[in-house]
């Protein structure tokens, strides 16, 4: 597909879930404790904090993964089918079923 994916629907959807993933992994990335900022170094300060970022960073890395396969020609999404795709990237099912 190549550059012609990013005037999709699909492709813009993947450019604004990467900004937005982005901005959503530097800022919780940072701790608010007492009215002071802290970086994130610790786990024991904030542990939803770090699945959240965890949950954040999945997504982060399968976006771009798709939206680079699209962008060089691998078109995923035809080759796997959309219901496959989507029910792999909720964690439904990982059979080969239809």
């Amino acid at each position: 597909m190549g550059k012609d994916y990013l005037k999709t629907i699909h492709g813009i959807v993947a450019i604004i879930q990467i900004i937005l993933l982005t901005i959503g992994l530097f800022i919780c990335s940072f701790v608010w404790k007492n009215g002071d900022v802290y970086f994130l170094f610790y786990l024991g300060d904030a542990p939803a904090q770090i699945y959240i970022l965890f949950a954040l960073l999945i997504t982060w890395a399968a976006t771009i993964g798709v939206t680079v396969m699209q962008l060089i020609g691998q078109d995923i999404l035809e080759s796997m089918g959309k219901v496959k795709w989507i029910r792999l990237e909720l964690g439904l099912d990982f059979s080969e079923g239809p």
